[in-house]
């Protein structure tokens, strides 16, 4: 980060711990895991189990998030991938406060107001069972900034 001087600004988008969990898509944890000192796969299989794809989540975010509070400050900004999809017109607000956008064309800022889409998995994580998960899990997607909704718990 500090080859690219003061003037850098980081910008971490992320998606809901629990939809991960259970996403198809588990590339980032094969890749990246054990850079974050988490198991890429299961020791009694070749699949990455919900509980471990969590395990990474929380892992990954928590390294990345504390190493760019420190050594960005303020010119690190968290987007939360569920508030970009469902609130765009805050978060392109947001996004563009953070990078001193002060006037922008009207006709460009409702284009960037109208680019995000959800997902048909955008809260997939409510149709599974999420006793799962431990509760320090649970508390850790939670103090990530994100609301766990479930009857399941």
């Amino acid at each position: 980060m500090e080859r690219f001087g003061d003037d850098m600004k980081y910008i971490q988008v992320i998606r809901h711990g629990l939809d991960m969990a259970y996403s198809r898509n588990q590339g980032q944890q094969y890749r990246w895991a054990k850079h974050f000192n988490v198991p890429a796969l299961s020791a009694s299989s070749d699949e990455i189990s919900p509980n471990m794809s969590l395990q990474y989540w929380i892992e990954a975010n928590r390294q990345t998030i504390a190493l760019a509070s420190e050594r960005l400050g303020d010119r690190f900004l968290i987007i939360r991938f569920d508030d970009m999809v469902t609130n765009p017109q805050k978060t392109v607000d947001e996004l563009l406060a953070f990078l001193d956008i002060e006037t922008i064309d009207q006709d460009l800022k409702a284009k960037l107001i109208a680019m995000p889409r959800a997902p048909r998995s955008l809260w997939r994580y409510k149709q599974h069972d999420l006793s799962i998960f431990t509760a320090e899990e649970i508390e850790a997607v939670r103090a990530l900034g994100f609301a766990v909704e479930s009857e399941q718990l």
